[in-house]
């Protein structure tokens, strides 16, 4: 079940990592073992504090700079000669363990692992793999380094072999009325197909609104007060009771700000508690306002009369710099394909129909879905998220959409 997820799944169990604090570890634990077994080296210690010096130093230009794809940080010449820096501590250090294997089975350990991250980093740093993306996730006290494929589809096509029997369930697998990209991201082409129709009865349990006054999608002040004007006009119709859904933390923020003292009904941020103590509440309250990014698009069960208005700020489209969607874009236009059409749209169909899936619930819910982005109506490529929606009663008058939310009890 859920099975829009195994893609994305499948791209993270065949990539690999290192994170920062995997090497702060292990040059901790070697200086502890030289410590406490092998006195006789200082070197030993003398090079593993020089990895350390090293770390904080990429950590602090990483940091500085701010890059998320790690092609990027190498053509940064500051970048490159601390992150090889790094690399070749961990070489150095390696090659002096390398003298002493056999007098502790801990070293020994440690010297595997210095090895293989040494050389896991070399790989990362040379960037020879076309097929894979490299980019960085910058946390608050680490540094992960990701090597993604950008197709898994042979890989799946031998762990999904013919031998087992696979059945791949989820309400958002099709694109624009087919499930051609879902199989055809896991090699899966020959596989039975079927789409069954909702048990919900969408024509009469929702509308779906994209208002008609709206100007275009942005961060500009004038688009972030239309959008809170429908915030808190939806918001008062629905007696609270909303989840407004965001594609970035700066806009979540501009609009949580404005709310404040806009609206009298509770009002809950993603990043003041957990996301699981924020549901929590907003079950506990009955009138309360959530207001979250991606993690809140799904995954998210709320039934029944606590929840009756969904507002999503605009389409989810994948930020053109994410490293990922770069190089499977590269990939697609060598083989004479259109990124957007075959990759961009097709994710972000996906990405929408999750947030869609928070309104109705079961066969008694009742709501209405606001869609602050006029694209879905005026570009072409709306149609295919139109076609990929539930059948909902569609219009483009606000206030119709709101006298619908005010008859919700």
């Amino acid at each position: 079940d859920e099975a829009h997820l195994v893609p994305d799944i499948c791209i993270n169990y065949f990539g690999s990592h290192i994170s920062s604090r995997e090497i702060d570890l292990l040059l901790n634990g070697i200086i502890k073992i030289h410590k406490q077994v092998i006195r006789d080296s200082i070197q030993i210690e003398q090079l593993s504090q020089r990895g350390l010096l090293a770390l904080s130093d990429w950590h602090n230009a990483m940091y500085d700079n701010q890059v998320s794809d790690w092609r990027k940080v190498l053509a940064n010449k500051q970048l490159a000669t601390v992150s090889w820096a790094l690399q070749q501590s961990l070489a150095d250090l390696a090659n002096v363990l390398r003298h002493h294997l056999g007098r502790e089975d801990l070293l020994d350990l440690a010297f595997e692992q210095l090895h293989e991250l040494a050389e896991k980093l070399q790989d990362y740093f040379e960037c020879k793999d076309m097929q894979a993306a490299y980019s960085v996730e910058l946390g608050p006290r680490f540094i992960m380094l990701r090597l993604s494929p950008i197709n898994v589809a042979k890989q799946c096509q031998l762990l999904f072999d013919a031998k087992t029997r696979w059945i791949f369930t989820s309400a958002t697998l099709q694109v624009n009325r087919s499930l051609g990209h879902f199989a055809t991201e896991l090699g899966l082409l020959s596989a039975q197909q079927i789409i069954l129709d909702s048990p919900f009865d969408y024509p009469n349990q929702a509308v779906f609104c994209v208002p008609r006054h709206l100007g275009k999608v942005g961060q500009s002040q004038h688009t972030v007060k239309q959008l809170v004007d429908v915030c808190v006009q939806a918001i008062n119709a629905a007696q609270g009771r909303t989840f407004i859904l965001f594609t970035s933390h700066q806009m979540l923020e501009q609009v949580a700000s404005a709310l404040q003292g806009k609206v009298a009904y509770p009002l809950l941020v993603q990043g003041q508690a957990s996301k699981q103590s924020l549901l929590t509440k907003f079950r506990q309250l009955g009138n309360a306002v959530l207001l979250g990014t991606s993690s809140f698009w799904e995954g998210v069960d709320v039934r029944g009369k606590l929840l009756s208005c969904v507002i999503i700020d605009k389409l989810p489209f994948v930020s053109p710099d994410d490293a990922l969607y770069k190089a499977r874009a590269a990939n697609a236009e060598r083989q004479g394909l259109d990124p957007f059409s075959h990759i961009s749209l097709p994710q972000a169909v996906i990405s929408l129909k999750q947030g869609v899936g928070r309104l109705i619930r079961d066969e008694k819910d009742r709501g209405v879905l606001i869609l602050c982005d006029n694209r879905i109506v005026n570009r072409a490529y709306g149609q295919a998220f139109i076609n990929s929606l539930p059948p909902m009663q569609r219009t483009r008058d606000l206030d119709r959409a709101l006298q619908f939310l005010k008859q919700i009890p």
